[in-house]
């Protein structure tokens, strides 16, 4: 059964599924897209590391998540705070380019929440 492309976008943002499974829901889409279907927002960003800092994500799937989310044409930033967002996901998506050691941790993810 095909899904919804809004639905599956949105676990993607919310990250309310198991990562597996949302990674093989997007393999059914295209990257490419005419408008954006969602919006990724500040206050997932934060829901997103603070549920790392609350140990119920690990450091490999924060970082996978943001792999999944940095690109996609079909997923809008939130205009106000697009740099932050953007910046956000580049640095979870690339840990080795952006963090001492290249490990996304407790310091780092603290950081984030407070730049």
């Amino acid at each position: 059964m095909l899904i919804n492309k809004n639905i599956i976008l949105e676990s993607l943002l919310h990250f309310n599924k198991k990562l597996n499974e949302i990674d093989d829901d997007l393999s059914q889409l295209s990257w490419d897209s005419n408008e954006e279907l969602v919006v990724l927002t500040k206050n997932m960003i934060i829901n997103i590391l603070n549920r790392f800092l609350n140990h119920e994500i690990s450091s490999f799937e924060i970082e996978k998540w943001a792999e999944l989310i940095e690109g996609r044409e079909d997923i809008g930033i939130e205009i106000e705070f697009k740099e932050y967002i953007n910046n956000i996901i580049f640095s979870l998506a690339n840990p080795i380019l952006s963090f001492p050691d290249g490990i996304i941790n407790d310091e780092v993810v603290n950081h984030l929440l407070n730049s």
